[in-house]
């Protein structure tokens, strides 16, 4: 049976083959644990600006919801950290945390719906956020918990993308040119001049809001990569962890998540129901309680546009339309065993997909891979590395072919 099978998703799978960081550990919940330090920032520079400063209460001693949370500026992402559980978090666990907090305002300007979160999630405080646990906890209703998880991959991306894994940065420590890396392995470059101090061009407006294991600095913006901006990819993290890093397959994302939620017709998760035809071993190893495939596999990843035309913006509501079965094939005609590398790529080679189906490679000026029926889908970003294989990423879709009459 799928791990954790009580949850409504993978959520709590995410970081099966991942480096043990702050935000696979924070979207976990989990409580220990060992992990790798990131990127080192190198010399210590003079101290930058500290910029605005903002009044707030400082928690030395607190967690990092509660620290956040002191701050009027960045309650809400101290309620996004409260649904996901980081107020669980000790010292221990965050084991030297660098957070770049967005403002309330920078918040609302994701795809994070975090008016509809603050509907149903109790907003953290001093006085409750022991007591009343994780908002994933509560009775939440069916439309409350699909709002809760189409809102999993943006909070996924921002997190990523804005915290520091294995150094604790201060003010004190940030020079013009310094570079660090984040929890995405994408660079954060610091710009110290007469107008401010900056990261990433977002301008830091708070600094060293201080509590146990963390430092935080409020920065008036989001340090979001551009979607189109297809990243690197992270050789420590499984292929699933990694679309759950990138903002362009948020749709891929969702699908594979939605194998984790309950049929709703019989309640039980579909992987749990079908461990033998389930895809999700082959995307986030050791999820399935009991089940090794043993390979490393090669996807060929959709992007967002691609899957959209067909997925619509909810993958969950989708799944749900076509059924488990399919979703699980579609995404099985989209995945080969065995690491596949872009050189190793010919014209007119023909793979076979976990599905069964022939998929073909058509290479000249640009290289293509077309399921048998199906226009081709341009390749548009390789050899991107994971835990467990690698993914290139595609501008088209792989259906399987229908099943017979």
């Amino acid at each position: 049976m799928c791990q954790d099978a009580e949850e409504s998703s993978f959520r709590k799978l995410s970081a099966t083959s991942s480096p043990e960081n702050s935000t696979r550990r924070g979207l976990r919940n989990l409580k220990k644990g060992k992990k790798e330090k990131s990127g080192k920032a190198g010399k210590k520079g003079k101290k930058g600006k500290s910029g605005k400063s903002s009044k707030r209460e400082k928690y030395v001693k607190g967690n990092l919801v509660e620290v956040l949370n002191s701050n009027p500026d960045t309650t809400d992402l101290a309620l996004i950290l409260s649904i996901f559980g980081f107020e669980s978090l000790t010292a221990e666990d965050l084991e030297d945390l660098t957070v770049f907090a967005s403002t309330n305002q920078a918040i609302a300007e994701t795809d994070i719906p975090i008016e509809e979160l603050k509907k149903f999630c109790p907003s953290p405080s001093r006085e409750t956020y022991e007591t009343i646990g994780p908002c994933v906890d509560l009775d939440l209703t069916p439309e409350e918990q699909i709002i809760l998880n189409t809102a999993l991959s943006a909070i996924s991306s921002l997190l990523f993308n804005q915290f520091v894994t294995g150094q604790i940065l201060m003010a004190a420590d940030i020079s013009d040119g310094l570079t660090v890396q984040n929890d995405a392995l994408l660079p954060l470059e610091f710009q110290v001049n007469d107008t401010g101090v900056f990261v990433n061009g977002v301008e830091i407006i708070d600094t060293d809001l201080e509590g146990t294991g963390f430092i935080a600095h409020v920065i008036d913006g989001n340090l979001l990569p551009a979607v189109g901006e297809i990243l690197p990819g992270n050789p420590d993290a499984c292929i699933y962890c990694n679309f759950q890093s990138d903002p362009n397959f948020e749709l891929l994302f969702g699908l594979i998540l939605s194998l984790g939620e309950p049929d709703p017709d019989t309640g039980v998760q579909w992987c749990t129901a079908n461990i033998d035809t389930c895809v999700v071993p082959y995307l986030i190893p050791g999820a399935v309680e009991g089940v090794d495939p043993g390979v490393n596999v090669t996807m060929f990843a959709p992007i967002n546009s691609a899957l959209a035309p067909v997925v619509g913006p909810d993958p969950l509501a989708f799944s749900n339309q076509i059924g488990k079965a399919l979703t699980n094939e579609i995404l099985k005609n989209h995945v080969v065993e065995g690491v596949v590398l872009a050189q190793d790529l010919s014209d007119g080679q023909v793979l076979t997909s976990l599905a069964g189906n022939p998929l073909t490679i058509s290479l000249g000026e640009r290289g293509f891979v077309t399921a048998n029926p199906g226009p081709p889908a341009e390749i548009i970003a390789v050899d991107r590395p994971s835990s467990n294989g690698v993914y290139h990423a595609i501008n088209g879709r792989l259906l399987p072919p229908p099943p017979p009459q």
